[in-house]
């Protein structure tokens, strides 16, 4: 557990650098990647923190506070990373970020989970709860979706990129 507390904010924060860089034409090596992750170890960690405990509250608050709170928060971690912010103002920058895509954001999520889940209760349900098929199916499922979790990562990027891009665009339209 200790193991993945210090590894995943380098592997997510490597992966956010990844895919921006893919979308932005640049050639980052696996090992700058690594570094980047690295050195933004201690501000990505306390976002997680700090966005996980703001959305646990809102969850224990009956649930819908939670999910609009954890929509809302979703583009901090590339704010914080990709424009060097502090953690504070990347929440910030991330509540008004979100308003108009909350509806977005969420279907989203909620396809992406349905497309993810739906396969493996459909075919978990053919099997005993008991049996070591089950099991096996159990072990084989997390590590795909471990896999696979990353595709929320991407989506919502992808809408940080776009909402980004509308708000360039609407700045370059008010200016004389």
């Amino acid at each position: 557990m200790a193991l993945g507390v210090i590894a995943y904010p380098v592997y997510t924060a490597a992966v956010i650098f990844y895919i921006a860089s893919i979308i932005t034409g640049e050639n980052l090596d696996t090992k700058s990647l690594w570094k980047l992750g690295v050195k933004f170890w201690v501000p990505y960690m306390v976002i997680i923190i700090l966005v996980g405990v703001v959305v646990t509250l809102g969850l224990i608050l009956l649930v819908i506070p939670g999910v609009i709170l954890g929509i809302r928060y979703s583009f901090s971690e590339f704010d914080l990373l990709l424009n060097q912010s502090r953690p504070l103002d990347a929440m910030r920058n991330s509540w008004v970020a979100t308003k108009e895509y909350m509806w977005v954001i969420l279907g989203g999520f909620v396809i992406i989970t349905i497309a993810l889940y739906a396969p493996y209760y459909l075919v978990a349900s053919l099997f005993d709860k008991s049996s070591i098929s089950y099991w096996v199916l159990n072990a084989v499922s997390n590590i795909a979706y471990s896999v696979l979790g990353v595709i929320y990562t991407i989506f919502i990027f992808r809408v940080y990129v776009f909402a980004k891009s509308q708000h360039n665009q609407s700045l370059n339209q008010d200016a004389p």
